[in-house]
Parts: C-alpha cells; structure tokens; sequence
C-alpha cells in the first residue's frame, strides 16, 4: 500500500501567503523586556565572566544594574554608545524615573543602518550586546531564547521547559547568541506547521497511476469539458460545410442539365 501526500489549499504562493496572513497575521504588542527575565544569580555569573576577561575578580555579590558595572564589562565604543542611546530614549513618551521598554544595540550608533533599538526586541544577530534601559542591564544569552519562543526559565516542576535546557546551560554567551540569531521565532513556525498540516491529506492507494491532485482535478474537469465543447463545435462547422458544398454540388448539376 503506498501512500501520497495532497495538497488541499490555494494553489499560487500568493494565494497561500494570503491565507496564512488572514488566518495567522498579527501585530506586535508585547514589548521587549518582557523578555528580560534572568534571575539575578544568573546575570551575576554571566558578569563575572565578562569582567574576568577584562582581569578583574570582584569577591562578594555584585550589582547587576547600573553604569558603574557596565564600565568593568564594556568597552570604551560601547559606553559611548550607550550615553547616545540613553539620550534618544529619554526623548520618547513615558521617559523619566519608569521608562517605557526601550532595548538598543550598543554595537550600533542610534539613527544608523545597524540601529534596531526601540520598544519592541530587535531582531536578532548572531552577536551584539543589548541593553534593556528599564531593567538597567545588558540582555543575557538565555533572554535571546527566551525572544524567540523557547521556554528557558522554568519554575519549580514545569512541564514545559524545553528538555534542551540543561545542553543550553553548557553554552558560552557568544554561542547561546549565534543559535538563536540564526535560529526561528517558534511561535510562527508553529503557526506554519498547523496551516500546513490543516492543508493537507494523505490518500491510501495500491497504485499511482492515474492519480490526480485534488487541487487540480476541478481545472482538469473544467478542461476537459471545454475539450469537448471544441470538439462539438468543430463536428458542428463541419458538418455546415458539408451541408454548404452538398448544395453546391446540386446546384452544378441542375446547371448542367
């Protein structure tokens, strides 16, 4: 018994975008530091990593938040980037002591061709360092993934985790950066996968020959009943210009006589 796969939808890539728009389409309302959510323990190892690079050892809990932190992480083009950016968010609606969201790349000058800062998160490279302003900190590499859909900060007993977690953990910054910038928002590959697999059926036959597309077997009717009709017509025209020359052929005759 062989199996075959149908496709039961629009038949044209525009037809088929234009579903899926309708169906799928959606705007983007949650802003971008919903996804900034770490723990703080977490954020504090991935400092003391950076600041490790740059040889410097603090003992004892350190601060997440601030720019005195950011000055043992970041580099001098960084920094300056950053006072930029700060100046443009506190030019938008909501600035001041609580801020609105307002994530930027500070590998990027604001108002350039790399800028993607604003409320929402960026899209994703597969390197930058961005900078949550209401959070006061940097976005760590577990928050990318976080943006993209996967389910990395799990509570207590959650069966929803993704089971790639503890191979995550295992990953450097830089890595957990590069897999998700080059990866997918799994959220729309989801919706992908579901109008794909509503569009489609699977037909048990002991033979293909002689199959035929579903999707195309009401323009094969339609073609073939226009076959016929041009079929018709011609036995029609004919069979008129036999009629024609039947009488001109007795028309000769009666001449002759």
């Amino acid at each position: 018994m062989h199996h075959k796969i149908l496709w039961l939808g629009p038949s044209s890539q525009k037809d088929v975008q234009a579903e899926f728009d309708a169906i799928f389409g959606r705007s983007v309302v949650l802003a971008g530091e919903a996804y900034v959510v770490a723990p703080a323990e977490t954020v504090q190892q991935i400092y003391r990593g950076m600041m490790a690079k740059k040889h410097h050892y603090p003992t004892g809990d350190i601060s997440i938040h601030g720019k005195g932190m950011l000055r043992s992480i970041l580099g001098p083009g960084h920094l300056a980037r950053l006072d930029a950016y700060q100046d443009e968010c506190q030019r938008r609606p909501g600035s001041g002591d609580n801020p609105e969201s307002f994530i930027c790349d500070v590998d990027h000058w604001p108002r350039t061709p790399g800028d993607t800062s604003g409320e929402f998160f960026p899209c994703q490279l597969t390197h930058g360092h961005l900078y949550a302003h209401r959070k006061r900190r940097l976005v760590v590499g577990m928050e990318h993934l976080c943006a993209q859909g996967w389910h990395v900060f799990p509570q207590e007993d959650d069966l929803f985790a993704t089971p790639l977690l503890p191979k995550l953990r295992t990953l450097s910054e830089n890595a957990l950066k590069k897999l998700s910038g080059n990866g997918m928002h799994l959220p729309c590959l989801a919706a992908w996968w579901l109008y794909v697999m509503s569009r489609i059926a699977r037909v048990h036959s002991p033979n293909f020959v002689g199959e035929h597309s579903l999707a195309n077997a009401e323009a094969e009717s339609e073609h073939e009943d226009e076959s016929d009709k041009n079929d018709e017509s011609e036995k029609e025209d004919v069979a008129d210009l036999n009629s024609e020359q039947g009488q001109e052929g007795s028309k000769e005759e009666k001449d002759q006589l």
